[in-house]
C-alpha cells in the first residue's frame, strides 16, 4: 500500500462503495480528481507532479462538491466503452511527455453501486502513482512539476533546492545499487577459484518505492523450507537474519563451510541468488552419464590443446534458476508486490574457464569457431550499473496454452518459471562468450536443452525437490 491511502485495503481489493471515503477526502498533497482527462499532456502533468512529490492518488470520473468544498461531489463515472481509449492515454502521456517515464497502477472500479451513484454502464479510474526515486520527472513543455498544499492543480517547480533535492534522491538510489552490484561474498583461500554467478532480482524495475511490508522472518522460512510441490521446486535447509536482511543456504548434501546455494532477501524485497557453478577437468564430464555430447567436446578440447583445462558444468542451471525464480515468485507474492521485476547476473572467478552445455549445436559452434576461454574474472550481464540496464523478465498469463516441456507438464505457474528461467540462463550464456547467434539457432538449440532438462528431471524423480550440482 502507499504511504498515504484513504482506504484500508489493497489497491486491487477496491471495490465501488470503498470510494464513499473520498466524500471527506480533500484534493491536495496526494490526492487530485478529474472529471476527465482532456489530453495526454494534462495526464502528464498530473502523474508526474504526484511521482515528483509524494505520490498519490489521481480519480477520474469524480467532481468536487464545490470551489469552497474540494472533497469528492459526485461520481458521474466514465462510459465503460471509453476507458480502453482512457488507459491508453494514460500510458501515452507517462510515456511520450515524461523523461523519464514513471510508474503508476490503474484500478477500474465499475458500477452499478447506489451508494456513490454510479451507473451500470459507468466505472471511476483510480490511479495511484507511488513517490518516484528516479526523480526529476521531466514534462514535454520542460516544466518540473509537483503538488502543493491543497493546490487542485500541479504547479512549475522552480525553487532552486526542491530541484537539488530531486536530483540528489536519483543519486543517492544510483549509488546504493551500484554498490549492491559490485559487492561480492569474501571466499576462503580455498575456494577462491570457485567460479558462481549472483542473480540480482530488483523487485521494482525503474526504482520506484515499492511500499510493502518488511519481510517476516517465519513467512521467509516457511517459503525457503517448504518447497511447495513441483519439478521447480528448491529447499533450503539453513535461514537465519542479518544486518541486511533474511538469508538462507542449501546445506544439505553440501559442505557447510563452503560457499554453497544461498538465497539473500533485502528489506526492499531486492533479492540476490548466490549460484556456484560445479567445475574440474577431464574427469568432471566423466561423471554425468546423461551427457551424450561430451566425448565430442573432449576431442575439440584435446585438439585445441587444452591439456589441464577448466570446465564449468551448466548444464543443470536452466532447471535450478526455475526453482529460483519459483522461489522469488512466492517471496513476492506475501510481499504484496504486483510490479513486474527485472534481473542481472555477475559471474565471477570465471577467469580461464570453458563452459560446457550438452549440446551439438554448441559443440557444431566450437569445431567452427574455437574454444570460449574467459579471459576476464567477472562478467555482468547486462553490462552498466544503471536502473535501466537490469533486464526485465517476459510476463505470461497464467493460462498460457504454451508446453516447453511435455504434455505434462502444468500449464500455469511452472511454464511461466520456465520460461522466465530460459530468458535469465541464455543471459548467462551470452555473458560466458557462447554468442547470440548459437543461442538464436532457435528451436534446435532450445530442445536440445529440454530434453537435457527433462532427462534430470527424470533421473531425480522421486527426489523430494532439484538441488544444485
Amino acid at each position: 500500500m502507499p504511504s498515504y491511502t484513504p482506504f484500508d485495503k489493497e489497491l486491487s481489493a477496491i471495490e465501488a462503495s470503498d470510494l464513499a471515503v473520498l466524500r471527506s477526502v480533500s484534493e491536495g498533497w496526494y490526492v487530485e480528481y478529474k472529471r476527465v482527462f482532456t489530453n495526454t499532456k494534462s495526464i502528464a502533468k498530473s502523474v508526474s507532479a504526484m511521482a515528483n512529490t509524494s505520490g498519490g492518488w489521481i480519480f477520474v470520473g469524480i467532481d468536487e462538491k464545490s470551489k469552497d468544498e474540494n472533497v469528492a461531489g459526485g461520481f458521474p463515472g466514465i462510459q465503460t466503452e471509453d476507458l480502453q481509449t482512457l488507459t491508453q492515454r494514460i500510458r501515452q502521456g507517462v510515456h511520450e511527455h515524461l523523461n523519464p517515464s514513471c510508474h503508476y497502477e490503474i484500478k477500474i472500479v465499475r458500477g452499478p453501486n447506489d451508494d456513490i451513484g454510479l451507473d451500470a454502464n459507468k466505472a471511476i479510474v483510480c490511479l495511484y502513482v507511488p513517490e518516484s526515486y528516479d526523480t526529476p520527472h521531466i514534462h514535454s513543455s520542460g516544466c518540473i512539476f509537483r503538488r502543493a498544499g491543497d493546490s487542485s492543480e500541479p504547479i512549475a517547480e522552480t525553487d532552486r533546492h526542491s530541484l537539488e533535492r530531486l536530483l540528489g534522491k536519483r543519486e543517492t538510489v544510483a549509488k546504493n545499487l551500484k554498490k549492491w552490484i559490485q559487492s561480492t561474498p569474501k571466499l576462503e583461500s580455498f575456494e577462491e577459484d570457485q567460479p558462481y554467478a549472483r542473480l540480482l532480482f530488483l523487485a521494482d524495475s525503474i526504482g520506484n518505492k515499492s511500499e510493502i511490508k518488511t519481510p517476516i522472518f517465519a513467512e521467509f522460512r516457511d517459503v525457503m523450507c517448504n518447497p511447495g510441490g513441483g519439478y521447480t521446486s528448491l529447499l533450503f535447509d539453513a535461514c537465519y537474519s542479518s544486518a541486511s536482511g533474511l538469508i538462507a543456504r542449501m546445506t544439505k548434501n553440501n559442505d557447510p563451510e563452503r560457499l554453497t546455494l544461498t538465497c539473500i532477501l533485502r528489506r526492499n524485497y531486492n533479492c540476490e541468488f548466490i549460484i556456484p557453478f560445479s567445475y574440474g577437468g577431464y574427469a568432471l564430464l566423466e561423471a554425468h552419464t546423461p551427457y551424450q555430447s561430451a566425448p565430442k567436446f573432449v576431442e575439440q578440447l584435446k585438439t585445441a590443446r587444452f591439456q589441464n583445462p577448466r570446465i564449468t558444468d551448466l548444464n543443470r542451471l536452466w532447471i535450478l534458476l526455475a526453482g529460483i525464480v519459483n522461489i522469488y515468485e512466492r517471496l513476492l507474492r506475501i510481499s504484496g508486490v504486483s510490479v513486474n521485476y527485472s534481473f542481472k547476473v555477475q559471474l565471477n572467478n570465471i577467469w580461464r574457464t570453458i563452459p560446457y552445455l550438452d549440446s551439438a549445436t554448441y559443440i557444431s559452434h566450437i569445431k567452427e569457431i574455437g574454444v570460449p576461454l574467459a579471459l576476464e574474472q567477472s562478467q555482468l550481464f547486462p553490462p552498466s550499473y544503471d536502473r535501466d540496464s537490469f533486464q526485465e523478465l517476459i510476463e505470461l498469463e497464467a493460462d498460457t496454452e504454451i508446453d516447453i516441456r511435455n504434455a505434462d507438464a502444468k500449464a500455469g505457474q511452472e511454464i511461466k518459471n520456465s520460461v522466465r528461467s530460459a530468458q535469465i540462463f541464455i543471459g548467462i550464456l551470452h555473458a560466458y562468450g557462447i554468442p547470440a547467434h548459437v543461442t538464436a539457432e532457435g528451436p534446435e538449440f532450445m530442445q536440445e536443452l529440454i530434453a537435457l532438462d527433462r532427462r534430470f528431471v527424470t533421473q531425480s524423480a522421486g527426489e523430494e525437490t532439484i538441488r544444485p550440482q
